[in-house]
């Protein structure tokens, strides 16, 4: 009788502990497919002609790129398809033309918007928090 209930305490004990560990595995996964750098080709759904890139480091949970003009990073949080980006920072050059640096600025105020993320065939797409609309849809680089 004795045998029979420790060996029910260690069923018991593994499919809990096994349990707790798919979780790790399944949250681990969600988080890996954001890894490496995405060339920004819509910003607000309009085409964007200087270059923008952002990447993407699970390890340390940190981003950076470069935003067209400036290099850019911060922190980023994701939970299944939640994102959220935080201690957002970037150098502070002037370039030109002005549409640089509009476009710049429209991209890193887009950043702060996000909210949710999708990517599928290689595409991450980046949704706003209050609407759901995409913000940023950007190509996986070779």
């Amino acid at each position: 009788m004795k045998t029979l209930l420790n060996l029910s305490l260690i069923c018991t004990l593994i499919v809990a502990m096994s349990c707790d560990e798919t979780k790790k595995v399944v949250g681990a996964a969600g988080e890996a497919q954001l890894t490496g750098t995405y060339v920004v080709k819509l910003l607000n759904n309009n085409q964007i002609e200087n270059t923008i890139t952002i990447g993407f480091n699970p390890i340390i949970k940190q981003i950076n790129g470069d935003a067209g003009c400036n290099s850019y990073f911060g922190g980023y949080n994701v939970a299944l398809f939640d994102l959220t980006f935080s201690g957002m920072g970037s150098t502070k050059k002037m370039c030109q033309p002005d549409s640089v640096m509009k476009t710049e600025q429209e991209y890193l105020s887009a950043l702060s918007n996000v909210g949710s993320y999708s990517l599928v065939n290689r595409v991450l797409t980046l949704y706003a928090k209050s609407n759901n609309a995409v913000v940023i849809s950007a190509e996986k680089q070779e």
